[in-house]
């Protein structure tokens, strides 16, 4: 039999892993929204620089959407970065994205030294990084995003899989023991290593349609639709932790 102590240990481990896997498709999802509302407020003080109401000088707003900027740049730089698991193809393409990154920090560097000459046209600085904005950095943003969501979700992913094989051992343990009768666990086990597979088929499909060039997008919706099978095989394991908590009592 085993201990008192084992399966607290086995519940506990259970419980701690279905909590970390519910918790865990959001990181795919941050970078986006935040990339939309840093854009948007880019756009709301380019508009509004010239407006009289406003407490800061159109130099300040300026500065103050160079700044935003700058962030945003930042944060794409890391999701970039913090990409595992890449193939040499992914590499190569992450490396462009980088590439222009730098390009992008290297411009608003110097509109923020044009800045620093006397009677400075901001209006004139303002409607070239507007132009530059609309044409060149938010296409190759979504472009990054798009990228950088697939790959973040394809980690999920693989950490879910892990996470089901650990549950899976766990299951078969407990039912060797006895603990764990009747067929339930096992039926949610292949209901969540059915999602877990067409979550895997449709991300496959989301980075072909990046590698072949998703003008319209859809592989943002590929990508949601993958993350929604997953966090469906996440309750999944929740529930068979439910299960074997009640079979400990």
């Amino acid at each position: 039999m085993i201990s008192i102590l084992g399966r607290m240990k086995l519940v506990a481990l259970g419980v701690a892993a279905v909590n970390f896997l519910v918790a865990t498709p959001a990181l795919a999802w941050e970078l986006a929204p935040r990339a939309s509302a840093q854009s948007d407020a880019v756009k709301s003080a380019l508009d509004e620089l010239e407006s009289p109401d406003h407490e800061l000088t159109p130099l300040e707003q300026f500065l103050g959407v160079l700044d935003v900027l700058g962030a945003q740049i930042t944060d794409l730089e890391k999701s970039l970065i913090a990409l595992k698991g890449l193939g040499s193809d992914q590499v190569a393409q992450r490396g462009e994205y980088l590439l222009f990154l730098e390009e992008a920090v290297s411009y608003l560097t110097a509109l923020r030294l044009d800045t620093e000459v006397e009677e400075v046209d901001v209006k004139f600085l303002a409607d070239d990084l507007r132009t530059w904005k609309e044409e060149s950095f938010d296409p190759w943003v979504q472009e990054i995003l798009d990228f950088s969501l697939v790959f973040q979700a394809e980690a999920v992913l693989r950490t879910a899989e892990l996470r089901y094989l650990k549950i899976r051992s766990d299951v078969e343990r407990l039912s060797d023991l006895k603990i764990l009768t009747g067929n339930t666990a096992d039926f949610l086990l292949t209901e969540a290593r059915l999602l877990l597979t067409s979550a895997d088929s449709l991300l496959d499909k989301a980075e072909a349609l990046l590698e072949e060039g998703d003008e319209d997008g859809q592989s943002r919706k590929l990508v949601s639709a993958a993350i929604g099978k997953i966090k469906l095989a996440y309750r999944k394991f929740l529930d068979i932790s439910y299960l074997v908590k009640g079979s400990l009592r």
